[in-house]
C-alpha cells in the first residue's frame, strides 16, 4: 500500500492530524458487517464537524474501476461471501446539508482507469 502511505505522510506533513485519516482497505477478510458506503458517510460526518476543526475532505481512491467510470470494490469478506461494491460520485459525496458535515471544499483523486469525466463536478 505504498500510494496510501505516500498520501497519508504527505497529509501529515501538510498538517492534518492522524485523527483526521481514514484507510478504509476493501480486502479479503474484510468483516461482513462493513459496507464502503457506509464508512466513508460516516468518516465524512464524524470528522467534518466544528469540533474538529476538519472543514475540507480530500478522498483519494486507487483500484478498478468499471467501464462507465464507477469504482469497482471487490472482495471475499470474513464468512467467505464474494462482495462487490460499485461507487459513484452521488452515492459517495452526500449532497450538500447536515450529513455532509460543516462548509468546507471536498476532493476526489480517482487513480483508475476511465474515471476522469464521472468524478469531475463543478
Amino acid at each position: 500500500m505504498l500510494a496510501i502511505d505516500m498520501m497519508s505522510k504527505a497529509l501529515m506533513q501538510a498538517g492534518i492530524s492522524p485523527d483526521c485519516i481514514m484507510h478504509l482497505d476493501c480486502q479479503d477478510g474484510m468483516a461482513a458487517h462493513k459496507d464502503p458506503v457506509t464508512e466513508i458517510h460516516k468518516f465524512i460526518s464524524e470528522t467534518l464537524n466544528p469540533v474538529t476543526r476538519c472543514r475540507d475532505c480530500l478522498i483519494y481512491y486507487f483500484g478498478f474501476a468499471i467501464e462507465s467510470g464507477q469504482w469497482a470494490l471487490t472482495w471475499t469478506n470474513d464468512q467467505g461471501y464474494s462482495k462487490v461494491c460499485i461507487l459513484d460520485p452521488n452515492i459517495i459525496l452526500p449532497p450538500p446539508g447536515p450529513d455532509d458535515g460543516v462548509p468546507g471544499a471536498r476532493f476526489v483523486i480517482s487513480d483508475a482507469p476511465g474515471t476522469a469525466r464521472m468524478w469531475m463536478r463543478p
